[in-house]
């Protein structure tokens, strides 16, 4: 009967897993390696100066927070000849589902299958929104990813787990602060468990040290190259009055079953931490409720308040890790369920797998037609890419040694990810924003005589007497327009065309 039992689970853990696997990939296939946005281009453009042994910045380029870790990750796939819109959001998504299967490899083992069987089910339970937003490589899943190895010492009491919690959540922290969602709670969890244990405490410094070393050294270099630095870190001004009703719209994607419904995240979590108290499960209820508690007070950062209703730019980035926070508390339920209940839930994850598919067009189309209302730069990768070869082509055909992006239609887009997609696209840099400083450096002191200017919006309507070489327009669209016989430097050139040079 027990081998029967055990037989049974393991066939509904495989086809739950097979059909997360399988959601993922339609969202991938659908909507992750088809679209692509300028800060995505960054993460492309990052990886492939990694896999060619460039590295340049311990951040993500430009910023002083968030990190290249998608980008290094997938620096396998990019020697295998994998295009970076494939293989970033391939190990985006592997990050992001990584937590459930982690935990559902954990609860296994423990002989939990029901639970072990939930945990893989509720991603797919998830809406099409959240699955976007998890699969765009942009160092939104990072921290959650790294924050999940912290769960380990409440499965084993094993001295190594107790040794690297610390590590990783203090990488954590420095991959995304969002992370801090999970960390909170389950740091509390850890130390109502161990803290009699002296290794807690002494593992954990040892722990800490070389990740806080490793930490300090991330942000010290930009206390040394402050110029490197286009978009700062975080505001974290506070005002309890950012603690609205309003603010359960930023859990809208993160809704299991019911989408689209802030609240109803609010109410599990408060219904679980409810019945650890009834159960009197103390420690699980004391951790979760302080949890939430965590999760409600965070919401008067201004930053946590920074974002727009749509997938590219969501409030919901914030609070990423509120579906493993949801998963691991589950795992912390001790119950004990008739053999055959496992059944219904391979049956839920079919369903919501299949209604998902048929939503999911109508999903992205809103998303889409929300980013054009915002104006966020957003293309299909198949009409980036002809634009990118339309750029290249010209430049080629009038021995352009740079191009110049100053306003307009794929600016951030152009600037990064051109290169990317063409493997002899030209030198091309954006001189107001350009995150790359020490391309801006190369470039700076240059001088080229023949320059390509992409969209250049001030150069349509400058005024001859000013021109300082003769300009030819060599493509309407894109709109390209050629210098030639230019002897300035190339930050003068900028510089006397109007719209400068950032920095540098």
């Amino acid at each position: 009967m027990k081998q029967r039992h055990d037989r049974l689970a393991l066939i509904c853990l495989i086809i739950a897993l097979c059909f997360l696997v399988l959601d993922r990939w339609v969202m991938l296939d659908q909507f992750g390696f088809r679209y692509v946005d300028d800060d995505q281009s960054i993460m492309w453009y990052g990886a492939v100066e990694m896999s060619q042994g460039r590295f340049h910045e311990p951040c993500f380029y430009g910023q002083n927070y968030n990190t290249m870790l998608e980008g290094f990750v997938a620096i396998p796939l990019l020697w295998s000849g994998i295009p970076p819109n494939i293989a970033l959001p391939i190990i985006s998504s592997a990050f992001a589902l990584f937590p459930f299967l982690l935990l559902g490899l954990l609860l296994y083992r423990e002989r939990a299958y029901f639970i072990a069987c939930t945990v893989l089910v509720l991603p797919i339970t998830m809406s099409p929104e959240f699955g976007m937003i998890s699969s765009m490589p942009r160092g939104f899943v990072t921290g959650v990813f790294l924050a999940s190895l912290t769960v380990l010492p409440l499965f084993s009491k094993r001295s190594i787990f107790l040794l690297l919690t610390p590590f990783f959540a203090i990488l954590a922290l420095f991959a995304n602060p969002n992370a801090v969602i999970v960390l909170f709670p389950v740091g509390l969890l850890i130390l109502l468990n161990y803290y009699a244990d002296r290794r807690l405490y002494l593992l954990g410094i040892a722990g800490a040290i070389p990740a806080a070393v490793l930490y300090y050294l991330g942000s010290h270099y930009y206390d040394l190259h402050p110029r490197n630095v286009v978009h700062g870190a975080w505001d974290l001004g506070y005002s309890v009055s950012r603690i609205r009703w309003a603010s359960l719209r930023y859990f809208d994607e993160l809704s299991p079953v019911l989408w689209g419904k802030g609240v109803f995240v609010l109410l599990l979590l408060i219904l679980m931490a409810t019945v650890f108290w009834a159960r009197k499960q103390w420690k699980p209820a004391i951790a979760l409720t302080l949890g939430i508690v965590f999760i409600i007070v965070s919401c008067g950062f201004y930053k946590v308040n920074d974002g727009i209703p749509s997938v590219f730019y969501p409030w919901a980035r914030m609070f990423l890790a509120i579906p493993f926070l949801i998963a691991l508390f589950l795992s912390q339920f001790k119950m004990t369920l008739p053999g055959r209940s496992i059944v219904v839930l391979p049956i839920i994850a079919i369903g919501f797998f299949g209604f998902k598919s048929v939503e999911l067009s109508v999903v992205m189309e809103r998303q889409l037609a929300l980013q054009r209302e915002k104006r966020i730069e957003v293309v299909a990768v198949s009409e980036f890419k002809e634009h990118c070869e339309k750029v290249a082509q010209s430049a080629h055909s009038v021995n352009a040694e740079l191009v110049v992006v100053s306003h307009g239609l794929h600016k951030h887009l152009s600037t990064y990810g051109c290169s990317c997609l063409i493997a002899d696209f030209p030198r091309i840099i954006e001189p107001e924003l350009d995150r790359r400083t020490w391309l801006l450096k190369e470039s700076a002191t240059r001088v080229i005589p023949r320059v390509l200017f992409l969209v250049p919006g001030m150069i349509r309507s400058l005024d001859p007497t000013t021109q300082i070489a003769p300009f030819e327009i060599v493509s309407q669209e894109p709109f390209l327009v050629l210098l030639t016989g230019n002897t300035l430097r190339t930050d003068s050139l900028v510089a006397k065309l109007g719209f400068g040079m950032r920095p540098y």
